[in-house]
């Protein structure tokens, strides 16, 4: 079964275009435009990997990835301009980190970093 993948993100185009990327690579892809749609659809679909933005309209994705911590989720962080996280991600309970504006091959190489090749 391939793996599920989990994108939250508020910008609808950067979810559009991870979502058809990733689906094309064999993914199954949900995505959500705000953390408490992301936290909803995550405990309904228990993703193997979230991809997870940090600057979202109702709360910094940095302070709620405890919500997705779970030992066996992988996650995977996007941010803009935060070069910090980039030292301290792993600290935080990430498993990467992707600086926007990335290319797909980056994140895909992430993902089979991590061992969900599908």
């Amino acid at each position: 079964m391939p793996a599920k993948i989990l994108i939250i993100d508020d910008d609808a185009d950067i979810r559009s275009l991870l979502k058809r990327a990733l689906i094309s690579c064999n993914y199954l892809v949900q995505d959500a435009g705000n953390i408490q749609q992301g936290i909803e659809l995550y405990r309904r679909i228990k993703p193997h990997v979230v991809i997870l933005d940090i600057n979202l309209p109702d709360g910094n994705g940095e302070d709620c990835i405890n919500n997705f911590a779970d030992g066996k989720t992988v996650i995977l962080l996007m941010s803009a301009d935060n070069n910090h996280l980039r030292k301290s991600y792993k600290d935080l309970g990430a498993h990467g980190f992707l600086k926007k504006p990335f290319k797909l091959y980056e994140l895909l190489n992430v993902i089979k970093q991590v061992s969900l090749t599908p």
